[in-house]
């Protein structure tokens, strides 16, 4: 049994939050002219206010042209707005945007395939952040002025200044240095 038969979609720690970026590939495609873009439509399937995010993308030639047909490969890429609801997004329009300007949808052929296509996104987490090890975090602050900051902040041993005198911050030691290259510990 899966771990998370039972658990409603929209709660499993799988797809998409606000802020991620959602990609489909189209590995190969058939088409008579040229292209400037492609679009997938994607629309929120339970919203009762329509919400969509569309997917775009610069198609790149896949092979050589042959008899008057050119065949392309396309990355589709969007980031999920923060105000996306969550729950499933499937594809309702896919088309592409001619040099000359005309907006063409793909062949209805194709909807059976890209009808499927869908992603999830999930509600953003309430936990707060925290530290992988109780407590313990690298940290490194670069060009504040000529000062950078390095550190532990889990430690509780000096790891050594500049200028030969300890730095403390909430009782914890950092490393101090005035100009040169910031490093990250």
């Amino acid at each position: 049994m899966a771990e998370d038969e039972g658990i409603p979609i929209n709660e499993r720690r799988v797809g998409h939050l606000p802020g991620d970026r959602v990609r489909v590939e189209i590995g190969f495609f058939r088409h008579e002219m040229n292209l400037k873009e492609v679009f997938a439509a994607f629309e929120h399937e339970e919203s009762h206010e329509p919400f969509e995010v569309t997917l775009r993308g610069h198609p790149e030639e896949a092979e050589p042209p042959s008899g008057g047909v050119k065949f392309s490969r396309v990355i589709l890429s969007a980031i999920v707005p923060s105000d996306a609801p969550p729950g499933v997004y499937r594809c309702q329009r896919l088309e592409v945007e001619t040099f000359g300007g005309r907006r063409i949808a793909f062949d209805a052929s194709t909807e059976e395939t890209w009808r499927n296509w869908h992603f999830l996104v999930r509600e953003e987490p309430a936990a707060p952040p925290s530290f992988e090890e109780s407590g313990t975090a690298k940290i490194s602050w670069r060009n504040l002025g000529d000062l950078s900051i390095l550190g532990d902040v889990g430690s509780s041993e000096a790891i050594g200044t500049h200028s030969d005198r300890g730095e403390t911050y909430g009782g914890r030691a950092l490393r101090v240095f005035r100009g040169g290259p910031s490093t990250t510990l």
